[in-house]
């Protein structure tokens, strides 16, 4: 009888349960990672809004600077510059909610103007209604100056862009 040639060795290789060991540590990393990625996110979306807040502000201050006022949110239409007769936006309680109708009515009589080319809207933009998150917010109404709110993943509403207690305002 021969003896076989070939020589079996023992292949030195990783078992079943290393390799899930090492799987399930990779996935616990993955998720940490993910968390705080979705942290940063939202903080970033939030520093987003704070901007875009102060810029539209200041797209009001040289509408009111141009025309002497800035317009209202009505159903009759406003009196006030280049928005007269045709900026008609009410949306819930009377508010112009950047995340009702098309993008670009939001505040569009700023871009009517020419004071912005694209007037921001919330990074996620899905507000519905008074109660909707997500939504930045316009309102005037004579007597009562303009508010501009939007909605922070961190803290909530956050109508820090009050400008009804400036009085350089005049909601026509």
């Amino acid at each position: 009888m021969e003896k076989s040639k070939f020589k079996f060795e023992k292949e030195k290789s990783f078992t079943i349960i290393e390799l899930i060991v090492v799987i399930a540590i990779i996935a616990v990393l993955s998720a940490v990672v993910l968390t705080n990625v979705n942290g940063y996110m939202a903080k970033a979306r939030d520093a987003r809004r704070i901007a875009d807040m102060r810029n539209i502000h200041q797209a009001l201050l040289l509408y009111q600077a141009q025309y002497g006022c800035v317009p209202y949110t009505g159903n009759v239409g406003t009196h006030c510059g280049v928005a007269e007769g045709t900026y008609t936006k009410r949306d819930a309680g009377g508010w112009d909610f950047s995340s009702q109708g098309t993008i670009s009515d939001f505040m569009g009589f700023l871009k009517t103007a020419g004071i912005m080319t694209k007037v921001p809207v919330d990074p996620i933009n899905t507000g519905t209604g008074e109660s909707g998150n997500y939504t930045y917010q316009y309102y005037c109404y004579p007597g009562l100056g303009p508010t501009l709110a939007y909605y922070t993943e961190s803290g909530g509403w956050s109508q820090k862009y009050e400008l009804n207690q400036d009085s350089s305002f005049t909601c026509k």
